[in-house]
């Protein structure tokens, strides 16, 4: 929903309420919001694009994610159940583990 188009719906339900100091309150806050604006790009929070896939086998170069670890890895090298990966983002020279 187009930000206008929201502002017009809050202002719609701030003129149903009955309680003259509460609406006031409302149109109060309602104005500060009015006041600010966002220019340029922004960034919204998002959900980052992960796609779970238990069944996919692993393969040299592709990347994967832990269960229960919020970092994807690289995977370096396989070796029959076990994996040297490297985590996302890691920089800090921590260097490749190895994974089962």
């Amino acid at each position: 929903m187009l930000r206008s188009a929201l502002v017009a719906e809050i202002d719609d339900l701030v003129r149903l309420v009955g309680d003259d100091r509460l609406r006031r309150g409302l149109e109060r806050a309602v104005k500060k919001l009015r006041k600010s604006r966002q220019f340029g790009l922004v960034f919204e929070e998002h959900i980052p694009e992960v796609l779970v896939m238990p069944e996919r086998p692993l393969e040299v170069g592709g990347w994967a994610q832990r269960s229960g670890s919020p970092k994807p890895v690289q995977i370096l090298s396989l070796d029959g159940d076990a994996a040297v990966v490297r985590v996302a983002g890691g920089g800090g020279g921590g260097g490749p583990k190895k994974s089962k």
